[in-house]
């Protein structure tokens, strides 16, 4: 019964393949899903990213280089520039 559980999880038969090392087989369940949680946080901060980017072209800004100017802060300063246009400079205004 324990074999057919091991072929349907993988992070199961990564603890029976490990020899019987209870600490080796933990170490690489807790790496794996640590690594998932990395790249689903990483992926979330670029679709952040790409939605700041393309709101900031769209909006209307009152001078005339706001806009430029915000966009060469997102796209320079990435995830941080976006968080900075999120709640400091993304105007109130309506999209184009």
């Amino acid at each position: 019964m324990l074999d057919l559980i091991a072929q349907t999880n993988p992070l199961l038969t990564l603890a029976q393949n490990s020899g019987g090392d209870a600490a080796a087989a933990g170490f690489g369940i807790v790496f794996i899903l640590a690594w998932c949680c990395f790249m689903i946080f990483g992926l979330a901060l670029l679709g952040f990213w790409i939605w700041m980017l393309i709101d900031c072209a769209q909006r209307d800004f009152p001078g005339d280089n706001d806009k430029l100017i915000w966009i060469l802060v997102i796209v320079l300063a990435g995830a941080i520039g976006a968080l900075i246009y999120y709640f400091v400079g993304r105007p109130k205004g309506t999209k184009k």
